[in-house]
């Protein structure tokens, strides 16, 4: 059974009161090629504050093939990178048992569950 990757950063803030400090992260496959990049304020329109935070990014279920990955994490303030933190965190992607004519290793980085149907011509 494929599970959603979870990913939570905690943060403090001392001085950046605007709302305007973003976090987000880059994802690395084993090979060192990076699968995204993904930040808070691409897809929300929420904004830091003074003091604690706590974000978090979910990458669906089976969206990874199997392998190596690793996690850098970016802090930017008015689009300027603030802080990188590489190699935050590693986690390893196994292949989960599937239904169909081919066991083998899936091809390609990214395997998303597409959404497929038979329709009339």
């Amino acid at each position: 059974m494929a599970i959603a990757i979870s990913i939570r950063i905690g943060f403090d803030t001392m001085d950046i009161a605007d709302g305007t400090l973003n976090v987000g992260i880059l994802l690395f496959n084993g090979d060192d090629v990076l699968l995204f990049s993904s930040s808070l304020m691409e897809r929300t329109r929420a904004r830091t504050v003074v003091g604690s935070n706590c974000v978090r990014c979910i990458i669906p279920a089976e969206f990874m093939n199997v392998g190596d990955y690793r996690v850098t994490i970016m802090f930017y303030h008015n689009a300027k990178r603030l802080l990188r933190v590489d190699e935050t965190v590693a986690f390893a992607v196994h292949d989960a048992e599937r239904e169909g004519a081919w066991h083998g290793r899936r091809k390609g980085v990214v395997i998303p569950a597409l959404s497929w149907e038979l329709v009339e011509q």
